[in-house]
């Protein structure tokens, strides 16, 4: 299956990237951004790897030894990425 971000998501790895960078330097914040890529791609495969999520057709994926959960939504042709949010951060109440 497909893998497509939507631009919340996109939005959210370039946030993700420029806090880690400033707070932690380029060498961690590749290998934060290296595992969770490979969660997401691992999807391709296992599509529901990830429990249900709290909004009607979505479901959540923990990243395993990281603080983040990438919401995803998986149609008939494309698993699409919704959103990739810190286990801290509040979750919205749908997805556009």
């Amino acid at each position: 299956m497909r893998i497509r971000y939507t631009r919340r998501a996109t939005r959210h790895l370039a946030a993700l990237r420029r806090f880690s960078t400033d707070r932690f330097g380029a060498t961690t914040t590749a290998t934060t951004l290296e595992r969770i890529r490979a969660a997401i791609d691992d999807l391709a495969h296992r599509p529901k790897r990830g429990r249900s999520g709290r909004i009607a057709g979505s479901r959540k994926l923990v990243i395993p030894g990281l603080p983040f959960i990438v919401a995803y939504r998986i149609t008939e042709t494309s698993i699409d990425i919704l959103a990739i949010i810190h286990a801290a951060q509040r979750w919205p109440n749908q997805w556009d």
